[in-house]
């Protein structure tokens, strides 16, 4: 008899994990495309177009948000939130961080930089990708 519970956990992984690499792409290539607004009159911001942006920076940056949300991710190896009362009708209710086990330093670091690698990599190639779309688009006025 198959456990349903262990084939929904193992897709859930592993569907989680594409997911989310397929996220770090998507934001290293809206990074890279993000545009100003042009026919709002009330946006007074000062962000520079994407074909003015330096590729340089725009690979920094993703890098530097990539390693952030990594940063979050090997910070919190080990452990998950749950809830410690029932839920409310309307939100409500507490909530307390449950450490599963605790990670040796080497466990943590190998999971961390795995995450790095992966995040970092998908990231990148995203803006690569968003930068040869905003070179190869035309000029519009």
């Amino acid at each position: 008899m198959v456990d349903i519970h262990s084939v929904v956990h193992g897709l859930v992984s592993t569907y989680g994990s594409v997911l989310i690499v397929y996220l770090a792409y998507s934001w290293g290539y809206n990074w890279a495309t993000l545009e100003p607004p042009t026919d709002d009159s009330s946006y007074s911001g000062s962000m520079t177009p994407a074909r003015e942006r330096s590729p340089t920076g725009c690979y920094l940056a993703v890098a530097g948000q990539v390693a952030l949300f990594t940063l979050f991710l090997w910070a919190s190896y080990g452990t998950h939130v749950e809830s410690s009362d029932p839920p409310e009708p309307y939100g409500g209710g507490n909530t307390e961080i449950v450490e599963d086990f605790t990670p040796t330093r080497q466990q943590r670091n190998s999971y961390g930089l795995e995450k790095l690698i992966t995040l970092e990599l998908a990231a990148l190639y995203g803006v690569y990708r968003g930068r040869k779309t905003v070179k190869e688009s035309p000029i519009v006025f």
